[in-house]
């Protein structure tokens, strides 16, 4: 039986920052203290399979780890969906209902409940914008006071085309099981930004393969980052050493592994988050 986290666990948690992760079927928990001392929180925890919703699965799980409800310095929300779209800046709405619908279109699906803009993010001269069910949304700002909500596919996106002001990057982070994400920029524009569910790890191989030749990118263009906790990282990494030339795996950052060997089972895109959006 897991252990539920408790309101004593921590001191003043409204010094610390806190990210939750919505999987499918475990919520990621992500505690961090405002200076090195006090060791970071790490949670995996269950979502109830015999909830009669998945958000009632999410609620039970908040409800059930109290310290959740403590008043954060900052608390983030990474929650995962299928209605995402990347649009041309000069072709985005601004206002949020056409944006809505925008994503419909490009996505070819009817939401199953009506959806939230979970957000439009700017990168890379498109812009990112994904819904989430507006129910799920409704929970989250009325738990979490002045919450961030962000897509995992726009984190990864942000952090690669960052990363190639002056060079070709690929990104691919595997921390959940069954899916992995990819982005690819050159001289800070975004290319492509996908994610793939696959069983096996030659799979996941395969789609980054795939992604790296619909743009055209021979062996020796730029760099391939590997980042993640999953088990099959470093299998994945293997199948594509023989077709790629520089193929680098990345670590926890220093700043964080300052705050003790917890910090290191923190997803990467968890990790992202809190280096890329610190607290002011």
């Amino acid at each position: 039986m897991e252990t539920a986290l408790t309101p004593d666990m921590i001191t003043q948690p409204e010094l610390w920052r806190c990210v939750l992760q919505i999987g499918q079927t475990r919520l990621y928990v992500a505690l961090v203290p405002p200076a090195p001392g006090e060791p970071p929180v790490w949670r995996s925890i269950t979502l109830s399979a015999d909830a009669t919703s998945r958000l009632k699965a999410i609620e039970d799980a908040v409800y059930d780890n109290p310290l959740l409800l403590c008043d954060f310095r900052r608390i983030d929300v990474i929650t995962d969906s299928e209605r995402i779209a990347l649009i041309p800046q000069c072709a985005t709405p601004a206002d949020d209902d056409q944006l809505i619908d925008l994503i419909g279109i490009c996505t070819g699906s009817e939401p199953t409940e009506q959806p939230a803009l979970c957000g439009r993010l700017e990168i890379g001269g498109a812009t990112f914008a994904s819904t989430i069910d507006s129910q799920l949304e409704a929970f989250l700002r009325r738990t979490f006071f002045g919450v961030h909500i962000h897509h995992p596919l726009a984190i990864t996106a942000a952090e690669t085309t960052a990363l190639a002001r002056n060079s070709t990057v690929m990104t691919v982070v595997a921390d959940t099981p069954g899916i992995i994400t990819v982005a690819a920029a050159r001289n800070g524009n975004l290319l492509m930004a996908n994610q793939f569910a696959y069983t096996h790890p030659i799979d996941a191989a395969y789609y980054v393969m795939a992604s790296r030749a619909t743009l055209a990118l021979a062996p020796d263009c730029g760099t391939l980052k590997i980042c993640g906790t999953h088990h099959n990282l470093p299998n994945i990494a293997e199948a594509l050493t023989p077709y790629v030339t520089n193929i680098e795996r990345v670590i926890t950052p220093p700043r964080l592994c300052l705050l003790g060997k917890e910090a290191a089972r923190f997803h990467h895109t968890v990790t992202t988050l809190l280096t890329s959006y610190p607290c002011e």
